[in-house]
């Protein structure tokens, strides 16, 4: 079981056909990143299903970073009272009481770009989920015939944008390892070379994902002072 990191992220994926005023923001990508009163929200403009760009036929994504959920967590079932991460708040499992409550915060404190989007999302009970972040830093990524690769080998928060990534990186390394491998030498020399290429960055990574984790939390004790950026 992973140790809770302190906050839990909100996602939806809402069709912008749904809404009564489509997203004034790029076709072309980028993130809106907000912080306020101690929240953080990402969103984005995505292609449609149909990988339609057109302005109304999109969809938007945002994920909603919340340091105040430990009580509906545990309350759920998804955390244990020794802070071990045991569950997730998945889609119709969230309960009215609380969705109409974020919606009201949102209406409050997000920008306009976004607030409909965020609403439409937090009130729906098919659409939003909410996971509780961990963080874990592995001791070993091979043993013998065996290696992990990707979210099975670490656990970071996506503040820091690289779980994706990482994973691919593992692939790469290994693959590239195991094409080297002579066919007198075991399969456990490529995986040994595998796990000293990349446990040293895993677990740097993970330290940094700890390090933004800390300095989040602080921000939201101190109720935050609010800004934006655009990626």
């Amino acid at each position: 079981m992973f140790l809770y990191a302190g906050y839990l992220v909100w996602r939806g994926l809402v069709e912008e056909q749904t809404l009564e005023h489509p997203v004034v923001w790029p076709t072309n990508g980028g993130l809106w990143i907000d912080f306020v009163e101690g929240y953080r929200l990402v969103a984005a403009t995505l292609p449609g299903r149909d990988g339609s760009l057109e302005i109304g036929q999109r969809q938007i994504t945002f994920a909603w970073f919340d340091t105040h959920q430990d009580e509906v967590l545990r309350r759920k079932g998804c955390l244990t009272t020794e802070g071990h991460i045991v569950g997730t708040l998945t889609r119709g499992s969230i309960d009215e009481l609380v969705r109409e409550e974020l919606a009201t915060l949102a209406n409050r404190i997000w920008p306009s770009v976004w607030v409909e989007a965020v609403v439409t999302g937090i009130r729906s009970a098919s659409i939003l989920s909410g996971a509780p972040i961990a963080e874990f830093s592995p001791l070993r990524l091979a043993h013998g015939a065996m290696a992990i690769v990707g979210d099975a080998e670490h656990v970071i928060s996506p503040m820091t944008g690289r779980g994706y990534l990482t994973g691919v990186d593992d692939a790469r390394v290994l693959s590239h390892e195991l094409a080297k491998l002579k066919s007198d030498e075991p399969i456990a020399t490529a995986l040994a070379r595998y796990e000293k290429i990349r446990l040293p960055y895993v677990r740097a990574l993970v330290k940094h994902s700890c390090t933004i984790s800390a300095e989040y939390r602080r921000y939201a004790e101190s109720g935050g002072v609010g800004f934006s950026e655009e990626i």
